[in-house]
């Protein structure tokens, strides 16, 4: 066929074919698509400046003959496959030619290729004709954007994020691997529907994220999910929405990745802050506390060394030193019971804790107690009526024997001792039938309301605390033993 490069020299039988060939080269030429055609009743051939220039030929150069452009330009891999659908075009056996190929120019480059060929038979013409799109550019950004979406389920993968997309139409959607593994679960070929995502999710966080997956709001969330095993874990949610050109929703994309370990520190993070201001708020408080008790400790051991010094000075001097002291002693008093909040807790033996008066036979106290000093204060307090024997026991165990042995009318017991506690003492009286009606006080340091009230729980007559109010006291041993001298 003999190249034919100006149409106006070569006009095309028939009226509509010259008009077409002049309207098709410019619309090709403004798309800058390749055209060409072949006369094939003139044995004539066309190619548009567009196709010579993607094949590296001048506009001097001749047409190549089919099997020349086969052999000289079409990739050798795309060769057999291009001369097969070619043949079967040529031989009508489709009047429609599609087909993707690659051709290799002269300087070794290669192009991407698709063509779109028509036949054309009538009485004044047998036309075929067809247009060539260069698609490199389009397959290398096809190419670019799989690498790109390579490199970032590559990275996503390597930082354990999970990624998804939902079109908002259809409502498909698509998860990676990385979101099942998520969830503790193995990878399936579709993503569970709505309300299998959303069983997967703690109880308390469902209502919540199923409305932000309903709503078309950007957000950014965090929520529970649930394992198989059991297992709870934090997840982060990190999502954007799509948009066609008329600013409609199209589709949802996002990622999830895993913070509970994040969650943890934070948790920890904060648990340490609060430890930390309730630190520095003990020390304050501490501080404070020191200061409440130096000063009256100073009055009482100022007072003290005085007497010690002073011995047979000033009688009214002494009682002055004494009232300090004992000023200064409840004051202490005071301060611990502010300090531990005991507004229940009296620090005299009420009379409704005394037991029913006892015969004169009976005027035996027992008191169970390991420290000395508070011994003494009692036998003295005791001594000064003259008509109550006092027994001292300073274990527990020594005390269940002496009230075995002595059937005392009333025990006095502390709540810590050496060997065994208060509580077990009482207990081990009522577990023994020659002891169970004794009546029983606790006497102890112990303030704290919880203590007083599981003594009186268990069975006891009382609970005074310490120190002792003397007046009360002795009030109290009238309420048992009966006034002084009475016997």
């Amino acid at each position: 066929m003999k190249p034919d490069d100006d149409a106006a020299a070569d006009p095309l039988p028939g009226a509509r074919l010259p008009a077409l060939d002049r309207h098709m080269a410019r619309i090709t030429q403004v798309a800058g698509i390749g055209y060409w055609s072949v006369h094939v009743r003139q044995r004539s051939a066309r190619w548009s400046p567009e196709l010579r220039a993607l094949h590296g030929l001048g506009e001097a150069d001749p047409l190549p003959l089919p099997d020349e452009w086969l052999t000289r330009w079409v990739h050798p891999d795309d060769r057999q496959a291009t001369r097969r659908v070619l043949l079967d075009w040529l031989a009508g056996r489709a009047d429609v030619l599609e087909h993707a190929l690659r051709i290799v120019r002269a300087d070794g480059s290669q192009r991407e290729l698709l063509t779109h060929s028509l036949v054309e038979v009538s009485d004044d013409a047998d036309l075929r004709f067809g247009v060539v799109i260069d698609v490199t550019p389009l397959r290398r950004t096809e190419q670019a954007l799989r690498e790109a979406e390579g490199r970032a389920a590559l990275i996503a993968g390597a930082i354990g994020m999970g990624i998804w997309e939902i079109d908002l139409q259809t409502q498909d959607a698509r998860w990676d691997d990385a979101m099942w593994r998520l969830r503790g679960l193995e990878p399936q070929p579709r993503p569970p529907h709505f309300a299998a995502r959303v069983a997967l999710l703690h109880p308390d966080d469902r209502e919540r994220v199923a409305e932000i997956n309903r709503s078309s709001r950007v957000e950014n969330y965090e929520f529970r999910v649930v394992w198989p095993d059991g297992q709870l874990r934090w997840l982060a949610a990190r999502s954007a929405l799509l948009h066609d050109e008329q600013g409609r929703p199209l589709r949802r994309i996002g990622v999830n990745w895993d913070i509970t370990e994040q969650r943890a520190a934070e948790d920890a993070l904060r648990a340490r802050e609060i430890a930390l201001r309730e630190s520095e708020t003990r020390a304050r408080t501490l501080a404070r506390m020191s200061h409440e008790l130096r000063t009256p400790l100073n009055a009482i051991l100022g007072c003290t060394q005085l007497l010690q010094a002073g011995a047979g000075a000033d009688p009214l001097l002494r009682q002055r030193h004494l009232a300090e002291v004992e000023s200064a002693g409840r004051q202490l008093l005071a301060l611990v019971d502010r300090v531990l909040d005991l507004t229940t807790a009296a620090p005299a033996p009420p009379p409704a804790c005394a037991p029913a008066p006892v015969s004169p036979a009976r005027h035996t106290l027992l008191y169970i107690e390991d420290n000395s000093v508070n011994a003494m204060i009692v036998g003295e307090l005791v001594a000064r009526r003259g008509d109550i024997e006092l027994l001292i026991a300073d274990t527990g165990t020594e005390g269940l024997r002496l009230a075995l042995e002595r059937q005392p009318a009333l025990v006095l017991l502390d709540m810590q001792l050496p060997d065994i506690d208060g509580p077990e003492v009482f207990r081990r009286l009522r577990a023994d039938a020659r002891t169970a009606a004794l009546p029983c006080i606790a006497l102890s340091a112990n303030a704290l309301q919880e203590d007083i009230d599981a003594a009186l729980a268990a069975g006891m007559t009382g609970y005074w605390t310490k120190p002792l109010d003397f007046a009360a006291f002795t009030q109290a041993l009238a309420a048992v033993f009966g006034p002084p001298g009475g016997r």
